[in-house]
């Protein structure tokens, strides 16, 4: 997990928790593990309302404190997969996403949203890296990863051959309409090699959260470092520390 430790803090940590998904950071914050994390919005309501599969509590400690960037859906499938669009994915080995990853909850809502069966899809649930090794392999042929772009795990995946797919059309549309913290997004033309024209898809937005009851001038203090820091970060790690939550 990344730390944020401003000079007169000990204890007080804010965690993306890169090593696990999004739905792992709702976790440390809602069982006090962790002062404030980063997290995705869709999972973040889902969590405090109660409604996540298999988590039917609601995450009553969640306060969210600022909004980031749209983390785009990257749907990459490998060469010679015979995977062109989304409603190719039955009968091949598709990486859904690790358990409690947001690209787990979106995987699944995308394959319901394009009418497909998910028993039709051979799912595996690998870590990201795994998946992407797996890809390589040719044991793995499609992936989900919700990371914001350019990811260099993305990048690795296509010098390794693998394609970006779209998500459009009607089926996208009626999805937004269900889902509203799910967003129209777009991976810009030239951010990863071999694509030089931009892939529509969807995304969801990063927020920045907080466990209830911490104090409200550290919560203020906490954000404005996180927020002096953005720049720095962007430059030496090329957006990385916001691109694995997953």
């Amino acid at each position: 997990a990344y730390e944020i430790r401003p000079r007169d803090w000990s204890s007080d940590v804010c965690s993306s928790d890169l090593a696990g998904g999004a739905v792992d950071t709702l976790d440390a914050i809602q069982r006090g593990a962790t002062d404030c994390g980063v997290s995705l919005a869709d999972v973040t309501y889902l969590a405090y309302a109660g409604r996540l599969d298999g988590r039917p509590q609601p995450y009553d400690s969640l306060r969210g404190v600022a909004v980031l960037d749209v983390a785009p859906i990257h749907l990459l499938a490998r060469s010679r997969s015979g995977i062109r669009q989304v409603s190719d994915l039955p009968g091949h080995v598709v990486a859904l996403g690790p358990p409690g990853s947001e690209s787990r909850v979106a995987a699944d809502l995308v394959l319901k949203a394009f009418g497909i069966d998910p028993a039709s899809v051979h799912a595996v649930h690998p870590r990201f890296d795994e998946a992407a090794a797996f890809l390589k392999q040719g044991t793995v042929d499609a992936m989900f990863f919700t990371a914001s772009a350019p990811a260099s795990l993305v990048q690795s995946a296509i010098d390794d051959g693998a394609r970006l797919l779209p998500l459009q059309g009607d089926p996208v549309v009626g999805l937004l309409q269900r889902y509203p913290f799910l967003r129209f997004a777009r991976i810009h033309g030239g951010l990863y090699t071999n694509h030089d024209d931009a892939v529509r898809t969807i995304g969801v937005e990063k927020v920045v959260l907080c466990r209830r009851g911490l104090a409200d001038d550290l919560v203020y203090e906490l954000v404005s470092h996180l927020f002096e820091l953005l720049p720095q970060v962007a430059e030496s790690a090329g957006r990385e520390w916001f691109s694995a939550l997953g």
